[in-house]
């Protein structure tokens, strides 16, 4: 793919574009290194050390995110390909390698003491023992895990056939738990921006309730790592509400 930039096709407008926007920034001094986000990519964990790291070197730092669209014929990336030719040239072929290492490093040390969202572990979180919490789906193919619990609070609930727990139940709260170096959960913090907003006072009611149950049932976890090393780390976890059986 490297190569193809030095002799593009005519009709890809999309990659001769970026080329020409490449060649015009390094005509003006300016050298990027591209920090691609996008679905499958997420958000690195070290993308502040790593910003930090590239501006000291005198070079520009671009989130740039990926094209939901693609196009027959069309190639994405080409600005990234081109400024990656000129690094390799300027400041060697591993360049890139070893700023990205580095920042990581210093990421790792920094996080140390801290408490990081699980995403940026090696190693997630995973629940001890095994038991039946069960795992929910969003965008990406990311999963949480969650539980269906009963509840003499009355809840609305549908009744279709679907794979999805939130069909079933649409009543849930999200709770974020603090899994500390040892597994053990410390804190619970309320998913504010996931409040049911047509019923508050509902949602009151029973975020209390999924805290007691993760405390009695869902309290140990085997630490999530990074570099082999327990990080304290914050986890969502769903807690569905259906009607108890009369």
């Amino acid at each position: 793919m490297s190569n193809y930039i030095e002799n593009p096709k005519p009709t890809d407008t999309i990659c001769l574009n970026d080329i020409a926007r490449a060649r015009q920034d390094v005509a003006e001094g300016k050298i990027a290194i591209n920090n691609l986000l996008g679905l499958e990519r997420g958000n690195r964990r070290y993308s502040k050390q790593l910003k930090n790291l590239i501006e000291k070197q005198g070079l520009i730092f671009r989130p740039e995110g990926e094209y939901c669209v693609v196009y027959a014929g069309q190639t994405q990336g080409c600005y990234s390909l081109y400024m990656d030719k000129i690094i390799a040239e300027r400041l060697g072929t591993d360049f890139k390698k070893r700023i990205h290492e580095r920042a990581d490093s210093i990421y790792f040390e920094q996080a140390k003491n801290d408490t990081i969202w699980n995403w940026y572990c090696d190693e997630k979180p995973k629940l001890l023992p095994d038991h039946s919490a069960i795992e929910w789906e969003i965008g990406g193919g990311i999963l949480f895990l969650g539980i269906i619990l009963e509840t003499d609070v009355k809840v609305p609930e549908n009744k279709i056939e679907s794979v999805f727990p939130s069909d079933k139940y649409p009543t849930f709260v999200n709770v974020y738990i603090t899994i500390d170096k040892n597994g053990d959960v410390t804190k619970f913090r309320d998913d504010s921006c996931r409040r049911q907003e047509a019923d508050t006072t509902l949602h009151d009611q029973l975020f209390p309730i999924a805290v007691d149950e993760i405390k009695r049932n869902y309290n140990h976890w085997k630490p999530g790592t990074i570099r082999g090393e327990p990080m304290n780390t914050e986890y969502e976890f769903r807690v569905y509400f259906k009607n108890k059986a009369t």
